[in-house]
């Protein structure tokens, strides 16, 4: 793997997703991963990386202390990249139905890909993922 510089990228999503207290395909949100200057190697683009943080904003929760997390390299959930990452909830100053998570990977990845899946579940009850931002280095 190349030296990777300290130029940190960034994508926000906006899924609108509801979650609940299982993992499901129906739960997890592709991250696209842009690359300034992407790798080509016969006709696969390959990306090269590391993962800083992710930071899940959510709204409308009924009754969670903690999300789980984990990312996986197809859309199914069978490949994963990290394990089942456990968050506690941080809720809002002004309402207890609104907050965020942040998760610190510092995962360093090398896919033959440009997408990775963020799979989402709450410890228990719902809430709604409003937007989801993802942090690397190439």
């Amino acid at each position: 793997m190349p030296s990777l510089s300290k130029v940190k990228n960034r994508v926000v999503l906006t899924p609108n997703l509801g979650i609940t207290a299982t993992f499901g395909t129906a739960r997890a949100v592709e991250i696209p991963l842009y690359q300034s200057s992407p790798n080509i190697d016969g006709n696969d683009v390959r990306w090269e990386g590391v993962i800083e943080s992710i930071v899940v904003n959510y709204t409308t929760a009924t009754g969670i202390a903690s999300i789980l997390t984990f990312l996986s390299k197809d859309a199914a959930g069978d490949s994963a990249l990290t394990p089942s990452v456990t968050t506690s909830a941080i809720q809002g100053t002004t309402t207890t139905t609104s907050g965020c998570i942040r998760v610190d990977y510092n995962l360093t990845v090398a896919i033959v890909q440009t997408s990775l899946w963020l799979f989402l579940r709450t410890n228990a009850a719902t809430c709604t993922v409003t937007s989801i931002e993802v942090t690397w280095r190439e």
